[in-house]
């Protein structure tokens, strides 16, 4: 996942820039094996998106994504899903 984070010129100091300051825009309570959320964020003049897994029971956060919102999924505002 690292490495095609760098491919998409996302460096770790601008994951924790958006973990730290980001909105939650969606949950994903029924995703296993630990609920996610959807991260959003402008970092250093970029929106980001980071999906999220939280694991409560020992206070762990996994990386699963982070991405570029494309307009072709994503409205204007960045952060709201197009409907299909």
């Amino acid at each position: 996942m690292l490495e095609r984070m760098l491919e998409r010129g996302v460096s770790r100091s601008k994951v924790i820039k958006l973990l730290h300051n980001g909105e939650i825009i969606e949950r994903y309570e029924d995703d296993k094996p630990y609920p996610s959320i959807c991260i959003h964020g402008e970092v250093e003049e970029e929106i980001l998106h980071a999906v999220i897994a939280i694991d409560k029971s020992n206070n762990t956060c996994y990386i699963i994504t982070v991405y570029k919102p494309d307009d072709l999924y994503f409205e204007s505002d960045k952060k709201t899903r197009r409907k299909k």
